[in-house]
């Protein structure tokens, strides 16, 4: 055992002056160290346990119902408007021009259109027709025009047909016009068309945010009532 040198004290504890006894000194001891235990997800003892999701009604599928909703009318109007617009647009393959005799084919009592185009500098002040005998011309009881092969396609008469066969039909204007005999429009169906292509997805959109804020406010008014009733206070 080696021996602590000259003028120091021997190793272990303090030197005590003389005439004290020598005081012990305790070995500290360390206690092992344990894992961490796992949190318990129930509340402690005598607290109610917290209200599931589940519990809250309505159901959340409500808010799947809302979407549903607002994407069902959403496609319906955009289908139904655009072949609305598409079977009673008015359809012609050709034109011809005023002041040019033109021969067409109708059934009696079929009804057809003349449609006259227009640019920016064209006039439709002066356009009259003459008609052969076996059909019949008025004028439209609205007005009525689209756009088409850049022109303002607008329809000036209504042609009735008394016979069935060929006929003809010659218009004269101040300024050489675009001409087309096509298909009659219906305004009234045309219109309807055009207000369910816009209305019905805006209308669904609005529906479904509806019944989404319905379903919030009384799952957050029940989730409050179950947690009244079970003594739970949330801030």
């Amino acid at each position: 055992m080696s021996m602590p040198p000259s003028g120091y004290p021997p190793y272990g504890n303090p030197e005590q002056p003389p005439g004290f006894p020598q005081q012990q000194y305790p070995q500290q001891s360390y206690p092992p160290q344990q894992g961490y235990a796992p949190q318990s997800t129930y509340p402690p003892a005598g607290y109610p346990p917290p209200v599931r999701p589940s519990e809250v009604t309505p159901s959340r599928w409500w808010y799947a119902g809302a979407a549903l909703v607002a994407v069902i009318s959403t496609v319906a109007g955009i289908v139904l408007g655009i072949v609305g617009l598409a079977t009673n647009a008015p359809d012609f393959s050709s034109t011809f021009t005023s002041n040019e005799t033109r021969t067409f084919s109708l059934s009696s009592g079929e009804t057809a259109a003349l449609y006259a185009g227009q640019t920016e500098e064209d006039s439709y002040l002066g356009i009259e027709c003459s008609p052969s005998s076996d059909i019949k011309l008025t004028r439209p009881d609205s007005a009525f025009h689209f756009s088409k092969d850049g022109k303002d396609w607008r329809h000036v008469f209504t042609i009735e047909a008394r016979s069935s066969g060929q006929h003809q039909i010659l218009c004269t204007s101040k300024k050489d016009l675009t001409l087309a005999i096509g298909r009659v429009p219906n305004t009234g169906v045309l219109a309807g068309s055009f207000i369910v292509l816009l209305g019905a997805p805006c209308l669904g959109i609005v529906i479904g945010i509806v019944i989404a804020i319905i379903v919030a406010v009384k799952r957050k008014s029940n989730r409050e009532r179950l947690q009244r009733e079970r003594g739970q206070r949330f801030p």
